[in-house]
């Protein structure tokens, strides 16, 4: 769905507010906008005002009705004549005058409702005259027993959203033919309906009765004895509390099953014979072309140089054997089995797109568990939809997003590449090839992952044009991949144009543009521009605060990139807290052997070190390779960045033997993952020469500090915070030589570009007017 469909979430704060988060959770996971009201001032006109341009704004209307009648504007402030209504129940007015598609959801009295204060008497029966309102104008009733079920109910309304964001893209909104309204009242068992008949979010909505879907049902045999296969015993004993005649019923869907399995085995059969007999026909054939040569070879052997009397003779013997005639029956007898072939496989597809839907249920159950982040859950439902229909591309899509979502790579890639290869339309291609090539950019394979996400971006445009949000979010995964390969400058402008599109499309305070205003902020830390991008980080974490609350894996990404920005600018005791709390949630969230938990041990370290805490580090840092090296292997980028850590730590407490062969494995990871030109490679230079330097061997440190510059200087330009770091290391190594007049300029070089950058404050900026000054001094002293 595109995640430009704005849905306006009505509820009562008191006793819902859990439900009104569960749908939020749901409807972003479904690339929905959830839009919601909190907050009312107390005149009447102005709350009146606010909703309707809220709404207005909106494609549709989620309003969950349950018993307290919440908050309403002051009575005796009120027109003349205007009826009392709440806050929640003057949206679903508002929504029903916009026209706008309403679902409305009832909550019975047994509900699990939060907890709240007790309403008056008087505001107890203003509600319960209004539910009995919607009970007497509206015909639809789907019961769902709590708020798990009403989750899938909103999420089964993924299909309907669709459908009428496409509408709305297409500006065919119908406005004359009034508000259609779904009323679903919770607490029974119309979920398990709602999987037998395999009509997800579709069929459920224009069924009254019982009975009418007992005939619905009838109708549409053959989809549902699809359904049934699919679905567990006892949901058939379940029928028993809703139909007349349960027992008729489920003899009559097993009995669909049965023809169902028959039809499909007589197909094989069918198949199989006509293989064969093309198989032999065209054995036929080949004998045939095989006796023209034969002719032809012979006739020429005995006539040559006469060309005529050749195609003469060859014509005769030809006809003579019949051969020509043979090879037109056996042509058209073959077309004909191909052509009864071609309908078997329509046959065979439509029955495809019946399982497929039958299979929705499990992957809408799916989906939610995943927002929900049960991944084990979920990867169980996605696994038997994948074994279920193991030629469908969407379900081996989903299964390998959800193993690359939990970093199992290597279980990931079968899937997404089977995937692509199963892939039947220009949708799945696309979708399929942006999910393998996300794959390839977590496993540092930047060569294969480039073509598939240039392919994705150039489709994308060609169908939806320049501005649509798929083509956003194509531009962000391609300008991730620059990132990672240094190619800032082109990075840049395809992450602004991400920023401005999603804000355009989607308002300023969607998830979508957190993620985009992040990774712009990391690229203007990566290239020294840290006044633009400290404000962009804060507005992210804000909006993903407010989106999914404050334990969310999303949450703890922008703690951890806000927390290192901290730490770059030497403000340690503000950071400290947010990269715990970070480590916080991804335990929480994946469980403590995750990537992001070593991100966090590694991120928690550092700042550890940084205020000389190294017994506290080093545990944390060798736990985060252990990681890392289990989830990416031991040639992965990662894993070269947590041994460069760690190696740092062992020679900060001198342990230096230890630490080299760290460092050295380190450099040759990242530069068989990134050439020679890298800023990473240059990193682990660096921290090669300094151990180096450390051990007394001069000689080999300086030409390793002489390329780390270059590479930087080459990467960043000049006046970049790494480029100082090597020059100030060089200026260093320089002076233990006695090189003082070479070592001087590089030296005040590197303190110029930190106070422009640092300000004179900042330790580094200390550090290196320290070393410099020392330097000037023994200059001096000569």
């Amino acid at each position: 769905m595109a995640p430009s469909t704005r849905v306006f979430v009505s509820a009562t704060s008191g006793d819902l507010r859990t439900v009104r988060r569960m749908v939020k959770e749901a409807l972003l996971s479904m690339e929905c906008h959830p839009v919601e009201q909190t907050n009312f001032p107390p005149d009447y006109r102005t709350v009146r005002e606010m909703l309707n341009d809220k709404i207005k704004g909106c494609s549709a209307v989620i309003h969950i009705v349950g018993n307290r009648y919440g908050a309403e504007p002051d009575p005796a402030l009120l027109p003349e004549g205007t009826l009392r209504r709440s806050y929640t129940q003057m949206e679903y007015d508002l929504a029903r005058q916009l026209n706008k598609k309403v679902y409305v959801f009832l909550c019975p009295d047994h509900f699990p409702f939060d907890q709240c204060e007790h309403e008056s008497i008087e505001k107890q029966q203003l509600q319960r005259a209004y539910r009995d309102q919607l009970n007497a104008a509206e015909q639809i009733r789907t019961e769902v027993a709590d708020s798990d079920q009403l989750a899938v109910k909103v999420r089964e309304l993924q299909v309907k959203l669709q459908e009428l964001h496409q509408e709305v893209q297409r500006g065919k909104m119908a406005v004359a033919g009034g508000v259609a309204v779904l009323i679903l009242v919770m607490g029974g068992l119309g979920y398990g309906i709602a999987r037998l008949t395999g009509s997800v979010g579709s069929g459920n909505a224009q069924i009254d009765q019982a009975k009418q879907q007992i005939a619905a049902v009838q109708q549409t045999s053959e989809k549902i004895a699809l359904s049934v296969m699919e679905v567990p015993q006892k949901t058939i004993a379940e029928l028993q509390n809703v139909y007349d005649n349960p027992e008729k019923l489920a003899e009559r869907m097993r009995a669909n099953v049965r023809q169902k399995a028959e039809e499909e085995l007589q197909a094989a059969r069918d198949r199989k014979t006509m293989w064969e007999e093309i198989r032999e026909l065209e054995r036929s054939r080949d004998v045939a072309l095989e006796k023209v040569d034969e002719v032809i070879q012979t006739i020429q052997q005995g006539l040559a140089g006469q060309p005529d009397a050749v195609f003469a003779e060859a014509s005769r013997i030809l006809a003579d054997e019949g051969v020509d005639a043979s090879l037109g029956y056996l042509s058209s007898h073959q077309q004909e089995i191909l052509a009864r072939v071609d309908r078997l496989e329509a046959r065979e597809a439509e029955a495809r797109q019946q399982k497929h839907q039958a299979l929705q249920p499990l992957l809408l159950q799916a989906d939610l568990q995943k927002t929900n982040l049960n991944w084990d859950a979920a990867r169980k439902l996605f696994e038997i939809v994948a074994e279920k229909a193991p030629q469908w591309s969407r379900a081996h899509r989903e299964l390998g997003r959800l193993l690359d979502d939990i970093a199992e790579f290597d279980a990931a890639e079968p899937h997404l590449t089977a995937a692509l290869s199963l892939a039947e339309s220009d949708d799945e291609r696309v979708s399929a090839s942006n999910e393998l090539g996300i794959l390839y950019l977590h496993q540092a394979r930047y060569a294969e992952a480039e073509p598939l996400l240039q392919q994705v971006l150039q489709l994308s445009e060609k169908r939806h044009g320049p501005e649509h949000s798929e083509v956003a979010a194509a531009l962000n995964n391609l300008a991730q991949l620059l990132k990672a390969t240094n190619r800032l400058a082109e990075a840049e402008p395809l992450m602004r144009r991400v920023v401005d599109i999603f804000e355009k499309s989607l308002g300023a305070d969607q998830p979508n543009v957190a993620t985009c205003l992040n990774n712009l902020a990391l690229l203007l830390k990566a290239t020294n521009r840290l006044a633009e991008a400290e404000p962009l980080m804060r507005r992210a974490l804000a909006i993903d605060e407010q989106s999914y609350g404050d334990q969310h894996p999303k949450v703890a990404i922008r703690l951890n990139n806000l927390a290192q920005f901290l730490q770059a600018t030497n403000r340690l005791a503000e950071a400290e807290p947010l990269i715990r709390r970070a480590l916080a949630i991804d335990e929480q969230s994946y469980g403590d052997q995750h990537p992001n938990v070593a991100r966090d041990l590694n991120n928690l370290a550092q700042l550890l070190q940084a205020t000389n805490r190294l017994a506290e580090a080093e545990p944390l840092l060798r736990r985060a390779l252990a990681i890392d090296e289990q989830s990416y292997g031991d040639q992965h980028p990662n894993v070269a960045s947590d041994l460069n850590n760690l190696a740092q730590l062992l020679q900060a407490t001198n342990h230096l033997a230890e630490a080299e062969p760290l460092m050295r494995r380190a450099l040759a990871i990242d530069k068989q993952s990134y050439g020679d030109q890298h800023p990473e490679v240059a990193r682990d230079l660096n921290n090669l020469a300094q151990l180096l330097q450390a051990t007394n061997r001069l000689a080999e440190a300086e030409p390793l500090m002489r390329r780390a510059l270059a590479i930087d200087e080459q990467s960043y330009g000049t006046e970049h915070t790494d480029v100082a770091r090597d020059l100030s290391n060089l200026a260093a190594l320089l002076r233990a030589t006695n090189r003082l007049a070479e070592a001087e300029p590089l030296a005040r070089r590197a303190l110029e570009i930190f106070q422009q950058s640092l300000g004179n404050q900042h330790t580094n900026t200390v550090t290196v007017r320290n070393n410099h000054a020392a330097i000037v001094l023994e200059l001096e002293g000569r």
